[in-house]
């Protein structure tokens, strides 16, 4: 991807302009210009355009995980959104359609059963690593990104009419049934006096796996699910419960010349960068910022961000795992999007990630809308982040 790095030459200049055009001091002591609620739009509807599920696709099932990684994202991603532009008309329409949609896709609505024979308010799927091949389950990474999408949707619904705010109490409640199906694959870790979650030991998984701890982007899933159902509620339980997740995630990351790395699973491989956006965001949203090793976590994960994205001469590397590796491997391409929602830790890489989301040429993975979003919040931290947007926007032929 060619390009022209504007961020260094024209820092000082945005800086001024801000000031001049009325801009406001962020709570980092940052300058901000005024959000353009035009250029906002039309970057965040173009990255929907782009990814594979789009803005008009909807999937009768979870079947294949359209839900779960897919739609929650969009459902994730357009509660955010109109946070920042409520006035926009065709993203209510679509905010409405997906939770009722979320809402009629759950096992106990479609009749479906799992494999124990259970018809559970959850998103089952026929998972193609299951043993025996295509047995039907119900994932927590699934469960987890659905509900999470629900309870930040509940967030901006209460602000609707009166409809609305019965929708978000029905989100509301399908989110926390849902994880509660999950409560008895829950266990403690005196170590870190966190919790974690374990595959039940009849799941229909490789044996060595059954029993087994979930993989990180389960546990990420989930405390981020946890997270919002604390910012819609106002119930501190669920943030505790969120921090217990996080502290046992943190003591299964390490640090490396000032960049957090972790494996996908206890045993396994390095992680990806599609699963690792789950936990980076995770790790991200959390207020006052953990520390790993003495290092804040943001920082030691903008480190990670500086590891995965390299340029080099005018083009951007886009790296496949958290150490800054690369196998080529075909199902990651697309799946970098998630990772903006780290930018504002590093926002001289703002730009970078802008010109990755807008000018990638093939379809973006789910992900890439949550971090078109997370580029628009980040509008309020990164200094000249507004006349990126409308460069890059400018540039588009």
């Amino acid at each position: 991807m060619n390009r022209t790095r504007v961020v260094p030459l024209l820092r000082g200049v945005l800086l001024c302009l801000a000031g001049a055009m009325g801009g406001y001091v962020t709570a980092i002591g940052q300058v901000a210009a005024p959000r353009d609620a035009r250029v906002d739009s039309v970057f965040w509807w173009r990255i929907l355009r782009n990814t594979y599920v789009g803005p008009d696709s909807e999937p009768p099932n979870n079947d294949h995980g359209g839900f779960a990684w897919y739609i929650a994202h969009r459902l994730e991603a357009t509660a955010r959104y109109l946070a920042l532009l409520p006035g926009d008309s065709a993203a209510w329409r679509l905010l409405r359609r997906d939770v009722a949609a979320a809402l009629s896709a759950r096992d106990s609505r479609l009749g479906l059963r799992d494999y124990a024979g259970r018809s559970r308010p959850v998103w089952s799927t026929i998972d193609p690593y299951a043993v025996p091949q295509e047995t039907r389950s119900a994932l927590l990474c699934d469960n987890a990104q659905v509900a999470a999408s629900l309870a930040r949707a509940s967030i901006v619904l209460r602000r609707g009419d009166p409809d609305d705010r019965v929708l978000a109490d029905s989100a509301l409640a399908a989110a926390l049934a849902a994880l509660a199906a999950f409560e008895a694959d829950e266990h403690e870790d005196p170590r870190t006096k966190g919790v974690y979650y374990r595959f039940p030991p009849d799941f229909p998984i490789r044996t060595s796996e059954q029993g087994q701890i979930v993989p990180m982007n389960y546990l990420s899933a989930a405390g981020r699910a946890y997270l919002w159902l604390a910012q819609a509620t106002g119930n501190e339980a669920f943030r505790e419960r969120a921090e217990a997740l996080g502290r046992f995630v943190l003591s299964r990351t390490k640090l490396v010349d000032a960049a957090l790395f972790w494996k996908y699973q206890e045993g396994s491989a390095i992680e990806d960068i599609a699963h690792g956006g789950i936990a980076a965001s995770f790790l991200f949203m959390f207020s006052p910022e953990p520390r790993v090793d003495g290092m804040g976590v943001r920082e030691a994960l903008s480190g990670t961000l500086r590891k995965l994205f390299v340029l080099r001469g005018d083009s951007l590397v886009i790296n496949d795992h958290v150490d800054g590796s690369k196998d080529g491997n075909p199902r990651y391409l697309g799946a970098f999007g998630q990772w903006a929602e780290v930018v504002t830790a590093a926002c001289d890489m703002y730009e970078d990630l802008t010109r990755a989301l807008w000018s990638y040429s093939g379809r973006l993975q789910g992900g890439g809308i949550v971090g078109a979003t997370a580029l628009l919040e980040a509008e309020a931290v990164c200094p000249g982040a507004a006349a990126i947007l409308r460069l890059v926007e400018g540039n588009a032929g």
